[in-house]
Order: structure tokens, then C-alpha cells, then sequence
């Protein structure tokens, strides 16, 4: 059977998204990898997270895993405030 997974792209970075179930139970991880904005001449593993909170749905997980690679990649991309406003 095929994973139900999830691929986005966010700011020309690529997600990959997915719901883990949480075994024994109906509930479910949320993960997700940041891959380099390179794709496809050169796909690189930036940032890999699984939540330590589980989900009552996959849908929900998948949900929070976008989000959580959202934030990532902007506070990456994060520039600092400038000292003095002009």
C-alpha cells in the first residue's frame, strides 16, 4: 500500500510531509523534512522534525508538520532588525 504523504514547496524550499501513526493507537505523529531550494540540481536534508505530540487525525499532523516547516525556514531566512529606524 502507498504512503499517503504530502510534498509543498515554501518559499523555494521543498516540504515533504507526513503522518505517522502512533502504534497501538488511532492517533498520529506529525513529520516533515525541509529539503534544499536547489531542487532538483541538488536536493540536500536541511531540517528533519517529528512532534512529541500526537494527533487525532492525519490530517491534523500533516497540518502542524507544513506549519512547523514554515516557521523553520523563516526564521531561517530571518533578516535582523536594523539598530536605528531611519
Amino acid at each position: 500500500m502507498m504512503r499517503d504523504y504530502h510534498v509543498t514547496n515554501h518559499k523555494g524550499y521543498l516540504l515533504y510531509i507526513d503522518a505517522q501513526p502512533v502504534e497501538g493507537e488511532k492517533r498520529w505523529y506529525a513529520e516533515g523534512i525541509v529539503f534544499s531550494p536547489d531542487f532538483p540540481q541538488r536536493v540536500e536534508e536541511l531540517h528533519g522534525m517529528k512532534s512529541k505530540t500526537d494527533f487525532s487525525s492525519a490530517k491534523l499532523a500533516k497540518e502542524h508538520a507544513i506549519a512547523l516547516c514554515k516557521i523553520w525556514i523563516d526564521m531561517r531566512n530571518k533578516k535582523p532588525w536594523p539598530s536605528k529606524l531611519k
